[in-house]
């Protein structure tokens, strides 16, 4: 019987996409990435590099760092936090343990002079708060 989730193909431009990424200890952008596989394969597509990125993240061989701007990729799939600066837009690996269900944790703790009850959301791996009676 096949295998419900349709099979990837290992495609060549697919590996050279995957190589960018692992070479790249700085959280590279799609477009970093485009550039550093443009330089290897002068005929590789920026659609073709997008699109490999897409699967490569899908399918748990990169993570993807969703940021403002544009998001950023990430060869450490093991689940990890990370520290974005608000004014140039690096991304770091946090060096803190990795703690399941963090969000929760904390809401837990935050105590709120208000009593308005606090949301927190963790994206992947980018915290936000929002007062839920806003």
């Amino acid at each position: 019987m096949e295998d419900p989730v349709k099979k990837q193909r290992d495609t060549k431009q697919r590996r050279i996409v995957l190589e960018a990424v692992m070479k790249n200890c700085n959280h590279p952008n799609a477009d970093d990435i485009y550039n550093d596989v443009r330089a290897r394969d002068g005929r590789i597509s920026k659609g073709t590099v997008y699109r490999n990125l897409g699967v490569l993240s899908e399918n748990g061989s990169i993570m993807r760092v969703a940021v403002p701007g544009a998001d950023r990729f990430d060869s450490k799939t093991q689940p990890h936090y990370h520290v974005i600066c608000t004014v140039c837009g690096t991304v770091i690996d946090a060096p803190l343990e990795y703690i399941p269900d963090f969000d929760v944790a904390v809401a837990e703790k935050i105590a709120n002079p208000e009593g308005k009850t606090v949301t927190l959301n963790l994206n992947g791996n980018t915290l936000t708060s929002e007062l839920t009676d806003c």
